[in-house]
């Protein structure tokens, strides 16, 4: 999940990471990573 600076352009906006998750093969659940 990344965070973006909502005033800037979109192409040009820096981002950042929020949260990392993972889904593990034949698993629905999301592991934060």
């Amino acid at each position: 999940m990344y965070g973006v600076d909502k005033d800037a352009d979109p192409r040009d906006a820096e981002r950042s990471t929020l949260a990392r998750y993972r889904t593990p093969d034949g698993d629905p659940t999301l592991t934060e990573l």
